[in-house]
């Protein structure tokens, strides 16, 4: 049973879906095809992933209430955490939210890391489905640049700057002093994946990089039609109404 869930239902459909996004890939680039199958991953996933983005908003909108609840009772702990789940359940917040999502991405990067890991030939588990394309050779570099089947310094860090970037943006969003824990998060985040991805295939990193990418592409068309193509207050509101009702 557990054979079944693990190879049949998650390692080979994977594979066979990085091999074809590999084959019709430009010039047949592993690298490309690692970041075709992310963004398809993340399309089937895009109905989680604007759930946990609504709760990522209504949270920032409260944040204010939440710090000044934390400040208020910083002596009456227990007073202070009655407080804050009484506002997050006021504004219809929950903790799981986007953990469907969250759990299939970590499931999705072990499994990539398994495949990667066997060095992607065909043969043993990597078996192709026979309607599946099958490639005249597969090359496991990027733009010819790095193997993606090994660690690679210049791709870690590009992550790491990645979720640097996006946590930063939360940050100008929020407009305020930032809190200890904000901080932390905010270099101790992209100081994480930089340390775990130098250990691990290259192709985590890129993985990691286009997902995030992927997330601040989601709040960007969401920015873009609200700034430039509402012109009516009242649909804007309804929009907003929408997003964090």
């Amino acid at each position: 049973m557990i054979n079944f869930l693990w190879y049949d239902l998650l390692y080979l459909p994977l594979y066979n879906l990085l091999i074809f996004f590999y084959t019709i890939s430009p010039g047949q680039d592993m690298g490309l095809g690692i970041i075709f199958l992310t963004i398809f991953i993340r399309l089937l996933l895009l109905p989680l992933s604007i759930r946990g983005a609504r709760a990522e908003y209504r949270l920032e909108r409260t944040h204010p209430l939440i710090e000044q609840i934390k400040r208020r009772y910083k002596h009456n702990l227990e007073k202070q955490k009655r407080k804050i789940r009484e506002v997050l359940r006021e504004n219809n917040i929950g903790i799981f939210s986007n953990v469907f999502a969250l759990i299939f991405q970590i499931v999705f990067f072990i499994v990539l890391y398994r495949i990667f890991s066997s060095g992607l030939q065909m043969g043993g588990h990597n078996q192709l489905y026979s309607f599946n394309l099958v490639p005249t050779d597969i090359d496991p570099s990027f733009l010819g640049y790095f193997d993606l089947v090994h660690p690679y310094v210049r791709a870690s860090l590009f992550a790491a700057g990645v979720v640097f970037f996006q946590q930063s943006l939360r940050r100008v969003r929020r407009n305020e002093e930032a809190s200890a824990v904000d901080k932390a998060i905010l270099f101790g985040l992209p100081i994480g994946i930089y340390i775990a991805t130098i250990y691990l295939p290259s192709s985590k990193a890129v993985f990691i990089a286009t997902s995030v990418i992927f997330s601040m592409w989601l709040h960007f068309i969401k920015w873009l039609i609200v700034r430039f193509f509402l012109h009516d207050d009242e649909l804007k509101k309804n929009l907003n109404q929408l997003w964090t009702n």
